[in-house]
């Protein structure tokens, strides 16, 4: 199984939906 480490400095894309009042929603970009 291929499984994915989250590594110190690496950008992942995340969907931070559902929005709630003025928060960015969407995909975005985390570290």
């Amino acid at each position: 199984m291929d499984v994915n480490t989250v590594k110190r400095g690496e950008i992942y894309y995340a969907d931070l939906s559902p929005v709630v009042g003025s928060e960015q929603g969407g995909v975005r970009p985390v570290l």
